[in-house]
């Protein structure tokens, strides 16, 4: 659903007709930590980085939808689509502005986890991280590393820098895990008919 208006936004912007409205401009923009957002609106985006957004429609790798936030998001938050593994809902979401990557969300674990994989794929240096003991997460007990990412975000809900553990789910599980510290700071909406996840910040 998500998807598919982003696919169908980014064709009527790459046609170049100069009849494409202007409700459908879309905008590119990096942030001091090397984050990707995407705004509708060009007055939406901090007066200091308006003149070097760009928009999708001009050359450069168009990020991800996952990383961007969208007009029928709450505000600060996200409204997204999400899938299900055996018990478990899992949503694509974005580390320090890359993705997407496949998390469960789960309210009863108090750390996020992250495959130490798709962290070292992102930038992530894993090398000198601190070791901590994990337990009934994914594949068992074992040791993980804690190391800080600047962002994680799901459509428009954001949280960063924070502390995530590096570890493997195993085989067959999603890249990771989104725990209380970062479901804390939302009111968790499941709307199970339409497969729809919404965050909307405490």
């Amino acid at each position: 659903m998500r998807r598919l208006a982003f696919l169908l936004v980014v064709v009527l912007l790459g046609a170049g007709s100069a009849g494409v409205p202007a409700a459908w401009a879309m905008y590119r923009w990096v942030d001091d930590n090397g984050d990707v957002h995407i705004n509708t609106r060009l007055e939406d985006i901090p007066e200091r980085f308006q003149k070097k957004a760009q928009q999708i429609s001009q050359p450069g790798p168009a990020p991800h939808e996952t990383c961007a936030s969208w007009p029928t998001d709450p505000k600060g938050g996200a409204r997204v689509a999400f899938s299900r593994d055996r018990d478990h809902i899992l949503v694509k979401a974005c580390i320090n502005g890359k993705g997407p990557v496949l998390l469960i969300v789960d309210t009863g674990a108090p750390p996020t986890v992250i495959s130490p994989r798709v962290l070292e794929e992102f930038g992530v240096n894993l090398k000198d991280a601190q070791s901590v003991p994990v337990g009934g997460v994914g594949s068992g007990v074992g040791v993980g590393r804690l190391v800080m990412v600047r962002s994680i975000q799901v459509g428009g809900a954001k949280q960063g820098p924070m502390k995530v553990i590096a570890w493997e789910l195993g085989a067959g599980f999603a890249d990771g895990l989104l725990g209380q510290d970062f479901m804390s700071k939302f009111i968790v909406e499941v709307d199970n008919q339409r497969g729809v996840l919404t965050l909307t910040p405490r």
